[in-house]
């Protein structure tokens, strides 16, 4: 609440952190599918769920209601994308373990463009 911006700049900047701490649930759910942590070992920071809904709370705009439909949004957003996440890692985590270059089909189009060749035209 400390910087000098105007309402809707607040509540845009609330809007967008809301999101990024969505963006962040998922990356957090996909830790803990791919390297569950072990119960006993304590997290240094707050979930992004947790975070979320704190701005939520503490962050003062006249758009709250606004803010609020937009968290519920994203909440259910989240909610609804953790279960396929969790099947495509389960099914597809060798295609994040790849390393390198990753070729598309069909060079010498005109959608696709030349041919080019790695470390000759890619400096």
């Amino acid at each position: 609440m400390n910087p000098r911006i105007s309402d809707s700049a607040r509540a845009s900047l609330l809007n967008a952190t809301l999101i990024w701490f969505g963006a962040l649930e998922l990356y957090q759910y996909a830790q803990d599918v791919i390297a569950p942590r072990p119960a006993s070992k304590a997290r240094s920071h707050p979930s992004a769920r947790e975070r979320h809904l704190h701005l939520l709370k503490e962050v003062e705009t006249r758009y709250l209601k606004n803010m609020e439909d937009v968290s519920e949004s994203i909440i259910r957003a989240v909610g609804s994308l953790k279960r396929p996440l969790a099947e495509y890692l389960s099914l597809y985590m060798e295609s994040f373990e790849t390393y390198g270059s990753i070729y598309l089909a069909a060079p010498n189009t005109k959608w696709r463009g030349r041919e080019l060749i790695d470390r000759k035209d890619y400096y």
